[in-house]
C-alpha cells in the first residue's frame, strides 16, 4: 500500500471524538439548501454533492472511478476521502478493479483507505432481514462489527462518521431517488435512471442505519 494513505481502522483510532454534529449532503434536490445550513457542524458530501456545497469541505464519500472523476474540479476543497483501495468501475460494487493510487492526480495524503473486497462488508438486510427491527441486534453489528456496514456509499459514510463519534446529523440531498439537486453534474445516460428508478430500498437501509 501507499506509504501516504492511511487506513480506516488507523484513522479512526486516531480520530475518535465526542458527539459530534455533522451536515451530511447527498445528490438529491434537497441538496440545494446546503449552504444554508454549513455551519450546523463538520460538513460531509457523498459523491459530486460538492459541486453544490461551497467553500471547505470536511468529508467526502466516494467508491465509483466515474463519480470521482466528476467531482474532480472540487478535490482541493476536501479535506478527507473516504475511498476503497479499489474503486468499482460502472457500479459493479462485487468486482472492484481500479485501484486508488491509479487515478490520476489524486491527493492520497488526503485519503483514508477502506477495503473495497465484499468480504469486508456485512449484509445483515440479505440474511437477516426478520432481525432489522431488534434493536440489540442492530447496535451490536452496528458498533461492534469489525466490517462496514453495507455497501451503498452513503451508508458507508453514515457508518464511518458514527464510528468517528458523530451523532448529531442534518441530512439533506438524501431524497429516495427522486432527481438531483441543480448543478450537480451526471451523466446523460443516467438522466432517465435517475428520475425513474425507485431508491425506496436504499432510503430504508440508510434509516436503519442512523437510526
Amino acid at each position: 500500500s501507499n506509504i501516504f494513505m492511511i487506513s480506516l481502522k488507523q484513522y479512526l483510532t486516531e480520530n475518535k471524538r465526542q458527539g459530534g454534529k455533522c451536515l451530511f449532503v447527498g445528490k438529491g434536490p434537497s441538496a440545494k439548501y446546503a449552504n444554508k445550513y454549513r455551519d450546523f457542524g463538520d460538513v460531509c458530501v457523498i459523491n459530486e454533492a460538492s459541486a453544490v456545497v461551497k467553500g471547505e469541505i470536511d468529508y467526502a464519500i466516494v467508491a465509483d472511478v466515474e463519480r470521482l472523476e466528476g467531482m474532480r474540479s472540487d478535490w482541493d476543497r476536501i479535506k478527507v476521502f473516504f475511498v476503497p483501495d479499489k474503486l468499482i468501475k460502472d457500479s459493479k460494487w462485487f468486482s472492484p478493479s481500479i485501484p486508488i493510487e491509479s487515478v490520476k492526480g489524486f491527493p492520497l495524503d488526503r485519503a483514508v483507505i477502506f477495503p473495497s473486497n465484499p468480504v469486508n462488508f456485512y449484509f445483515p438486510y440479505l440474511r437477516f432481514p426478520h432481525l432489522l427491527n431488534d434493536s440489540k441486534f442492530l447496535i451490536n453489528y452496528r458498533f461492534e462489527q469489525k466490517r462496514l456496514l453495507s455497501f451503498h456509499t452513503a451508508s458507508i459514510g453514515f457508518h464511518i462518521l458514527a464510528m468517528l463519534g458523530y451523532r448529531n446529523f442534518y441530512i439533506l440531498g438524501n431524497d429516495g431517488g427522486i432527481g438531483y439537486a441543480e448543478g450537480v453534474p451526471y451523466p446523460k445516460k443516467n438522466e432517465i435512471d435517475v428520475k425513474t428508478k425507485n431508491r425506496d430500498k436504499k432510503r430504508r437501509i440508510l434509516e436503519d442505519v442512523i437510526s
